[in-house]
């Protein structure tokens, strides 16, 4: 049921409170009540970071909407679509072709919220719509027209098994060329920033062409163009229409991690257990190996036990070390049996002993 009905504009649309009124009468013993209820109606701004809603069926999912802010499109140069990105991690998952027909509304379904117990970081993207700039607020994008200008997107994502050496720069910086000339004009690109970030405000053309737009990224001491150890190599891909993607590849360096069983054996066989591993990684120590006649005692280097956590940092050893059993016989009967004798002339010694020194003090005090 619709009870009212509240127009909007795009203008005022951020940051504003709106109330209005429902005038309603409730029945009562010997007549009605007429009174009005005042219903408020606020609006705020929201982060970049798309926050992820849960359905009935366990999936996750967001929905947004397109707001036109270009009079009603008085000048007649609206598009009849647009193209929403969802990227996760900095990585394309999904596309949208969003028209009128569909309210200028996109919902996107059945995400992951997690990603090896990580919870993943949505966020989207515009491809150019020509003659309006693009900024986007939560859930939403925001088309301001402005005829003459265009804005160009760039994304960062990192190949480097999530930082594995522990070597990725806080932030990046990427400059755009137009033409292939140097804008002078840079972006710094950060974590805090979910590393995108735009280009604003750029003309479309020069001399009555249009000019194209391209990035590059600034090499230092880690960004150095080869994926080597300490440092990255790095590629662009993508169009100032869909956005770019500077990918930095670094591939972690591989630590060996050896089992020495010292003797023992693992698993029926008697060869050491060698494992690789990339920087970083936080394994558990292996279980308990065997070993006739010994008991097993820890790993060395240094004391480790099995089921321990260790962080690979570099190349590492660790040696089984044991500790010889000291047995019974099945039948301890038969035992003290056999050796009777000898423990009666071990008692007997003792307690000469004993009576020895007994004799001894009470000769030093008379």
């Amino acid at each position: 049921m619709k009870i009212k009905e509240l127009e909007v504009t795009d203008e005022d649309y951020y940051n504003k409170d709106f109330s209005f009124y429902i005038g309603t009468q409730l029945r009562v013993q010997g007549g009605f009540i007429t009174f009005e209820v005042n219903i408020v109606i606020k609006t705020v701004k929201i982060g970049p970071v798309l926050s992820l809603n849960q359905d009935s069926r366990g999936g996750c999912y967001f929905s947004g909407s397109k707001i036109w802010v270009d009079e009603n499109d008085s000048a007649g140069i609206r598009p009849g679509s647009i193209v929403i990105r969802l990227r996760a991690g900095g990585e394309e998952v999904s596309v949208r072709t969003v028209t009128a027909d569909d309210g200028w509304i996109w919902i996107f379904e059945d995400l992951p919220k997690y990603s090896e117990g990580k919870e993943i970081v949505y966020t989207i993207t515009e491809d150019t719509v020509d003659d309006y700039t693009t900024s986007v607020e939560g859930f939403d994008v925001i088309n301001t027209y402005a005829p003459g200008r265009t804005q160009v997107t760039v994304t960062k994502l990192w190949d480097d098994r999530d930082d594995a050496d522990g070597i990725r720069p806080e932030c990046v910086t990427v400059k755009l060329l137009a033409n292939g000339a140097d804008t002078a004009r840079t972006l710094v690109l950060s974590e805090e920033g979910n590393w995108s970030g735009t280009f604003r405000n750029l003309d479309t053309k020069k001399d009555g062409a249009d000019i194209v737009y391209t990035v590059e990224e600034v090499t230092d001491s880690v960004i150095t163009g080869t994926d080597g150890e300490g440092t990255y190599a790095y590629a662009v891909t993508g169009d100032a229409s869909k956005g770019f993607t500077v990918i930095n590849t670094h591939t972690p360096v591989m630590c060996t991690i050896t089992y020495v069983l010292n003797g023992g054996s693992y698993g029926g066989s008697t060869d050491d257990i060698v494992e690789r591993y990339s920087r970083g990684t936080v394994i558990s120590i292996h279980p308990v190996p065997v070993r006739d006649g010994y008991v097993f005692t820890y790993w060395h280097g240094s004391e480790y036990h099995p089921g321990d956590t260790y962080t690979v940092t570099e190349d590492h050893v660790f040696t089984a070390q044991w500790r010889e059993k000291t047995s019974l016989p099945d039948d301890p009967k038969t035992w003290l049996g056999s050796h009777m004798y000898l423990l009666m002339a071990m008692i007997s010694l003792s307690a000469a002993g004993i009576f020895l020194i007994s004799n001894d003090r009470k000769r030093r005090v008379n």
